[in-house]
């Protein structure tokens, strides 16, 4: 992205070119170019009457065939609004759309790659042994709590709130411990509690998640 006109354009280019090279003078055998949040660079021509969105869509279109097209590359890309795409951009793609996860594994799963993710991120275990028992019935309850979006806020909010009170009961000792607890199973289920699905966020979540390729 940029907020300069035309740069946007000249970015995606630049994506593509780099393709090119790596197969042309780097001999790799393929290439995968990943657009997340795809609407935002591909939405329909008209659509607020953006002449840099039209400019977009030609640059794609360029790109994904025709003169500047390289057998070797191959694009993916993911929306949540598959509606507000330009229709000449998803001609030219497969459609996959990936839906909630369909088992209990699937939405433990979803948890434990986003843990490993913050605990990565963190350099230090943040989490104890989770009993996911408890924590299921909410997505049995409602769907929209398979979301990885949703479980990824809950997760991210039971870290801030275990960080809060582990700085509000040691803040004002001389040497208080160093790490907040692990948090536990009673941790996320509070925090399963406390969290709000509103209107806007499940605006977003409810949506299918669209993979083009």
């Amino acid at each position: 992205g940029s907020e300069y006109f035309s740069k946007m354009a000249s970015n995606i280019h630049a994506i593509y070119d780099t393709g090119r090279r790596l197969l042309e003078q780097e001999k790799k055998t393929g290439v995968i170019i990943f657009f997340d949040e795809f609407d935002h660079i591909a939405k329909r021509r008209g659509y607020g009457n953006s002449p840099e969105n039209d400019s977009l869509i030609t640059t794609l279109n360029e790109n994904l065939d025709g003169g500047s097209s390289r057998a070797g590359i191959i694009t993916f890309a993911a929306t949540n609004v598959e509606e507000i795409i330009d229709p000449a951009i998803t001609s030219r793609f497969h459609k996959l759309y990936v839906g909630y996860p369909t088992t209990n594994e699937g939405v433990i799963g979803i948890h434990q790659a986003i843990i490993t993710k913050m605990e990565r991120y963190a350099q230090s275990r943040l989490f104890g042994d989770i009993d996911y028992t408890q924590i299921l019935s909410f997505s049995r309850r409602d769907e929209r709590y398979k979301s990885g979006r949703v479980i990824e806020h809950i997760l991210y909010g039971a870290a801030l709130q275990g960080t809060l009170e582990h700085v509000q009961q040691y803040g004002e000792m001389e040497t208080p411990p160093l790490k907040p607890p692990l948090i536990t199973t009673e941790n996320l289920y509070n925090a399963y509690q406390n969290y709000h699905l509103d209107d806007v966020h499940l605006q977003s979540t409810t949506e299918n998640k669209v993979k083009l390729a």
